[in-house]
Parts: C-alpha cells; structure tokens; sequence
C-alpha cells in the first residue's frame, strides 16, 4: 500500500495544497500543534513546551483521540505524543503545508 501511495505521489497525482474534508474542522493552532508534535519525534513534545499553545485546543485533540500523555518514571503527565491517528493527520498536514510553501508565487493581473 505504502509503495502504491508513494508512486502515486512521485507521478503528482497526490499533491494538492488542501487540507483534506475530514480533517477540516481543525484550526490553524490545532494544526500547527500536530504538525510541531511530529516534528518533536518519537518522545514526543515536553509538557514545559505544550504551555505556548492553548489549553482547549490541546484538549480537544486529546479528546479526538489524535493526541495523548505519556507518563515519566514518577508517573507525572510528561510528554504529549501523537497516536497513529494523529501521525496519520500530522504527516498529511506536513506533506500539504510543504506543498502549499513551495508552490510557486504567482501575481494576479488586474483585467483591462
């Protein structure tokens, strides 16, 4: 499945610059949350880091099942990873925010 998706990628037939209907409802700081989230690799995102982001929309991702707390060996809320839910979600988000920045620029010329 990866190999045909990847294939499908390579001849362009993938790439597009919108985010796709079913993860519509995020907002933009949800979604730069997963985004920085993946980005913080396999331990995931430090509770002293998550404090830039609001609190709500933290919550509703964790309620959404795309995000959850690991715990460090004392048992305290420690780390905020994504589940494969949400690994699902933030590399497509990555793969369109990457597309979205290198499509090329293009003015609009007012009609005479």
């Amino acid at each position: 499945m990866q190999s045909a998706l990847s294939e499908l990628d390579d001849l362009g037939l993938l790439r597009s610059t919108k985010i796709p209907p079913k993860l519509a409802w995020l907002s933009s700081e949800q979604i730069g949350i997963l985004i920085d989230v993946l980005l913080c690799g396999e331990d995931g995102m430090t509770r002293r880091a998550t404090k830039k982001y609001d609190a709500d929309a933290v919550r509703e991702l964790e309620l959404r099942d795309y995000l959850q707390w690991e715990r460090d060996r004392f048992g305290r809320f420690a780390y905020l990873c994504l589940t494969w839910k949400g690994e699902e979600a933030a590399q497509v988000l990555l793969r369109v925010a990457r597309r979205a920045q290198s499509k090329p620029f293009t003015v609009e010329r007012p009609k005479q």
